[in-house]
């Protein structure tokens, strides 16, 4: 009867009722972050979506809308977050996103740190100066299958034009 009485009394913060708090530090990231790309990503464009195991959803259209704390009944999370809806291919087109689990106790203030990577594939053309040399017009197509994008001379003369594609064989 005492161990019960003991183990009864053990119980966890989990999944009992109650709520606690969480704190999400949300930011971006990843070997494939360039500086021109970096900048003109925001985070708090991101969309969020918390999902509990018993099926509980709660989305936020945009970080910034997201409170900086709020309180959640406990219970096991995962949080998702992307940057944007993406097309199958386009020009200047990251698309971010990432997720992570956590558990929410009763009465505790849960800190989340989720970084984003890119989920999308980025290609530039590159073209060597023997081609270059053996061409004065040209234009590249690259497609994934779902779209295609097309680089002209000029696309590659002015700089490093960037296309991102779903991810796919190319």
């Amino acid at each position: 009867m005492a161990a019960a009485a003991c183990l009864a009394g053990c119980k966890s913060n989990l999944n009992n009722g109650g709520e606690g708090t969480l704190s999400l530090e949300l930011n971006y990231g990843g070997d494939y972050v360039v500086r021109q790309t970096k900048a003109a990503v925001d985070v708090a464009d991101f969309q969020i979506k918390l999902v509990r195991n018993d099926g509980w959803t709660k989305e936020f259209p945009r970080y910034a809308d997201m409170p900086m704390t709020f309180n959640l009944g406990s219970g096991h999370y995962t949080i998702s977050a992307v940057s944007g809806v993406a097309a199958p291919a386009a020009f200047d087109q990251p698309v971010y996103g990432g997720s992570t689990e956590f558990d929410i106790k009763v009465g505790q203030t849960t800190p989340v740190q989720l970084t984003c990577t890119l989920t999308n594939m980025k290609v530039t053309i590159v073209p060597t100066a023997n081609f270059l040399a053996e061409l004065s017009a040209y234009s590249v197509t690259v497609s994934n299958g779902e779209a295609t994008l097309v680089w002209n001379t000029e696309d590659v003369a002015n700089g490093q034009k960037a296309g991102y594609f779903t991810v796919a064989p190319l």
